[in-house]
């Protein structure tokens, strides 16, 4: 009896020492999973490479409002003429060949919807947005205010850079002066020292971009 109860103690013994040396398990499991992305940030700078385009420079900034809801704002300057398939439509009867680039600027808000609730990080969405944009000539002002909805797509690429890809569509209202005397052969407004023309259009395009991430609470 008691060579069976002086077994079970050496055991016990080995047991117990075999347990202390081995190495514990660590409760912050985050750190092993870590792969250094900024999965919760507060802000997103972002550069609008599609605005180049048609000729504009412009910087986003997009700002988390609750988990499923980001407030975006833009403001945008005007540094070479620029393509826009839209414009084209409008100036093909209207432009001035002659006319020359002289600036112009644009700025524009848009309230986005992430429906997994994981607001401005790598995640679909849905936006609405008012864009308005002044392209300025020589003897002329071009001016376009757009109401469009989107469906787009933020992915981060790096530890706080992101990317943001998004399909666009609505209506463009335009308007188009000039100091010029009008091209339009009719007695009555050949000598009209302004020529005037607005209207509506139909508005799309894609939109890409790519920002950083900011974390306030860090």
């Amino acid at each position: 009896m008691k060579k069976i109860l002086l077994v079970c103690g050496i055991l016990a013994s080995l047991f117990a020492n075999a347990q202390r040396d081995l190495p514990q398990a660590d409760d912050n499991l985050s750190k092993y999973l870590n792969d250094g992305k900024n999965t919760d940030p507060e802000g997103d700078v972002r550069l609008a490479l599609s605005s180049n385009f048609s000729g504009f420079f412009e910087v986003m900034y997009e700002q988390k409002l609750t988990n499923s809801i980001g407030l975006e704002v833009s403001g945008a300057s005007k540094v070479w003429q620029g393509l826009d398939f839209w414009d084209i439509m409008v100036y093909e009867n209207n432009y001035y060949p002659e006319d020359t680039f002289s600036g112009g600027y644009g700025y524009s808000g848009t309230l986005k919807w992430y429906p997994n609730e994981d607001a401005i990080c790598d995640m679909a969405y849905y936006a609405v947005s008012y864009r308005g944009r002044v392209h300025n000539n020589n003897s002329s002002v071009y001016k376009t205010n757009d109401i469009f909805l989107s469906m787009g797509i933020k992915y981060l690429i790096s530890t706080s850079i992101s990317a943001d890809v998004s399909l666009s569509m609505g209506p463009r209202f335009y308007k188009y002066a000039s100091t010029r005397p009008s091209l339009v052969v009719d007695p009555d407004d050949f000598y009209d020292p302004i020529d005037k023309y607005k209207g509506t259009m139909f508005y799309g395009g894609l939109r890409f971009g790519f920002g950083y991430y900011i974390n306030y609470k860090n």
